[in-house]
């Protein structure tokens, strides 16, 4: 059962534009979601990581966890979004899921994007609007997770990227 219903999960992934994934079934237009990991193709990123500890992945499986990681990684440059289910920390989970290398470079990003507000957010105002920054920023991508608070007195804990790198108090 387990693997028909990933068969269908796996036939619904659409290649125009890179890797992506309907919101919902019988959607066919590209969603603004479409890279995160709770509704998007970065979703995905976790299942193969579980079936990772079952298996080997196919070769349809490895070609899928490969263009997630060229399209993120290819992004992380521009990326404003610095939220946990779409933005950099989405895209730090995802790779650091996959185990690949690039999670470093969205820290970096998010290194580069915190104001002394906090980070750039898209959930409230236009697209990297500081009228209501995020103070507090998730770096959830794995059990085990961490976040780095910014405000008088912040403290900062390591990243799951990395056990060294820190980011910087505010």
């Amino acid at each position: 059962m387990a693997e028909a219903a990933w068969r269908w999960v796996l036939d619904q992934v659409r290649w125009d534009d890179g890797p992506w994934i309907p919101e919902s079934a019988g959607i066919s237009e590209i969603s603004e979601y479409r890279d995160t990991m709770y509704s998007g193709v970065g979703g995905l990123a976790y299942v193969l990581a579980e079936i990772r500890f079952a298996r080997d992945w196919t070769a349809e499986e490895r070609g899928v966890a490969e263009a997630i990681v060229e399209w993120l990684t290819g992004r992380i440059e521009d990326e404003i979004d610095c939220s946990l289910f779409g933005g950099l920390v989405s895209s730090i989970g995802v790779l650091t899921a996959l185990e690949v290398p690039g999670a470093q470079a969205a820290v970096d990003r998010l290194i580069a994007l915190r104001t002394r507000d906090g980070w750039p957010q898209t959930a409230i105002g236009p697209p990297g609007s500081c009228q209501a920054p995020w103070s507090t920023m998730p770096l959830s991508a794995r059990p085990g997770s961490c976040s780095a608070r910014c405000g008088p007195g912040a403290r900062a804990w390591p990243t799951p990227a990395t056990s060294v790198r820190r980011l910087p108090a505010c």
